[in-house]
Parts: structure tokens; C-alpha cells; sequence
């Protein structure tokens, strides 16, 4: 078990950054493994829908910061070849963009 906190790296290729916005301390990992790149985004990004408009959600703890982390995580996402991973999305649990 890793105990995670602020932004880290464990065993080289799974990549945490403290992020807020969804709460205090929310966390998203990329996985990269020298070919793919998978991205876990939590409650910030959970769903493609989410992703795709610029809103901001009265359930967030910083419902801005989580607006603008969705966009930043997008772009950076088309420019890496991320595929995104959304745990509360039935229709598509996985897209790249």
C-alpha cells in the first residue's frame, strides 16, 4: 500500500497530482508505461458528457477550478494520446479524444 500525497510518481510510471476542485484533496493518476497513457480523473472528470461543456457544479468544493481542470486535463489529453477512464459513465467508460 502507497499512502499518496501532494504530486508523486510510484514504481516510475503512475503519475499523482493533487488537484482540489472536486475537494480538498482529490487526486487524479496517469498511468503511462512507455506506449499508452491512461488517465483517471475521479470526480473531476467522471464523465465523457462532463468533459466535453464548460460548466461549473454546485457539488464541487471549487465547482470553477473543477471546470477548468477538465479543460486543461482534455487538451492535454489530445496532445499525449491519453485515454480517459470515467468510473461514472455506463455508455462510454473509456474514450480518447
Amino acid at each position: 500500500m502507497v499512502f499518496t500525497t501532494g504530486n508523486g510518481t510510484i514504481d516510475g510510471y503512475i503519475h499523482y497530482e493533487l488537484t482540489g476542485g472536486h475537494c480538498p484533496y482529490h487526486q487524479v493518476f496517469l498511468v503511462d508505461d512507455g506506449e499508452d497513457k491512461v488517465f483517471f480523473g475521479g470526480d473531476v472528470a467522471p464523465q465523457i458528457s462532463q468533459m466535453r461543456s464548460r460548466f461549473v457544479a454546485k457539488y464541487d468544493y471549487d465547482g470553477k477550478r473543477s471546470m477548468e481542470l477538465r479543460q486543461e486535463f482534455m487538451e492535454r489529453g489530445k496532445q499525449e494520446g491519453w485515454t480517459f477512464l470515467f468510473y461514472h459513465d455506463t455508455k462510454e467508460p473509456f474514450a480518447k479524444f
